[in-house]
């Protein structure tokens, strides 16, 4: 399936910017899944072209030709009658960084100003956010991975189709023109801890897209994602709400109703430093997706080298499904 990427599940792989730092979760503790970042420790061999990891480092945008290459995908894609799956990687594209966006030549990027201006202003990552948008906006034969490891971001940072303001801003068409069809936003959580707090703020996002997902992966510990908990503040005070994100139900005698999980991606950690997956732990959440009807794709085990079947069984290894898209 994959054509310019090893992960399974896409065709491509692409990324606005490169470089990121470990991720927290609201309350405070670092982000599992980051321990063994591949990207980072990709990033550590040629850190011009992609970006130093951490709060102090660096940006990098893709040459030209590099954002050109969505638009063959598209054309592509149109020609052949299939629609294909771009996943945004190398970077978060919900990440809140003020810095500054260098080139691959190490060079500080600058954009355009109105004739007024007398200088030229260094691009934001704000400003390649909107044109990365822009791009997906223009290839509606693909579809698109947004991954994140950041949801409370997503709706302060998503622009409007029309003007290109946040939702956060006050617009005249941003309740009409913010959904995109041909996004799916996904969090990434690796533990019950990340999925007790990442997954409730993802389901508050229905509205802005067509598929919800959870990558599981680098699966550390078990995840049960029909009964999360999710510590919420009210006027009374803080409350301890059960999320069943497989059904779409929240608190006790509520409906199957609610938003939920469209998609659940499994896998372990790969790379030198990997660390265990526990088959069962894998196979719980396929029976998970099964007894809900909530399509999952088993990615990989817990091995030296990403997409490896390792000691899954064969009939686990065989559950390879997507969203009815």
């Amino acid at each position: 399936m994959a054509q310019n990427t090893t992960i399974s599940y896409v065709h491509h792989s692409w990324s606005g910017w490169r470089g990121c730092q470990h991720a927290a979760l609201p309350d405070g503790t670092e982000h599992a899944g980051c321990q063994n970042c591949f990207a980072e420790a990709m990033s550590k061999r040629n850190p011009t072209v992609l970006g130093t990891w951490g709060p102090d480092g660096t940006r990098v945008r893709p040459a030209d030709a590099y954002w050109k290459q969505p638009v063959k995908w598209d054309r592509a894609a149109e020609e052949s009658g299939e629609r294909r799956r771009v996943l945004w990687d190398f970077s978060d594209p919900f990440e809140d960084w003020q810095g500054t966006i260098l080139d691959h030549k190490g060079e500080t990027v600058w954009r355009d100003t109105p004739l007024l201006e007398s200088k030229l202003q260094p691009i934001t990552m704000s400003d390649l956010r909107r044109d990365a948008f822009a791009l997906i906006d223009q290839t509606p034969n693909l579809d698109w991975l947004l991954l994140t490891k950041r949801p409370w971001n997503v709706r302060k940072m998503w622009p409007c189709r029309e003007c290109g303001r946040t939702l956060d801003t006050p617009c005249l068409y941003a309740s009409k023109t913010a959904r995109r069809e041909n996004v799916w936003l996904g969090v990434s959580v690796s533990d019950q801890q990340s999925a007790d707090q990442l997954l409730p703020e993802l389901l508050k996002l229905r509205d802005l897209v067509r598929v919800l997902f959870v990558s599981v992966e680098p699966l550390v510990k078990p995840v049960d994602l029909s009964n999360l908990t999710w510590d919420t503040h009210n006027a009374h005070g803080p409350r301890h709400i059960t999320v069943d994100a497989l059904h779409g139900r929240q608190g006790a005698g509520y409906s199957d109703d609610g938003p939920r999980l469209d998609w659940v991606i499994v896998g372990g950690e790969s790379g030198p430093r990997r660390r265990p997956c526990g088959i069962e732990w894998i196979q719980s959440l396929a029976d998970q997706c099964k007894s809900a009807n909530v399509p999952c794709f088993i990615k990989q085990d817990s091995a030296l080298w990403p997409g490896q079947q390792g000691l899954i069984p064969d009939d686990l290894w065989a559950v390879k499904e997507f969203p009815d898209a």
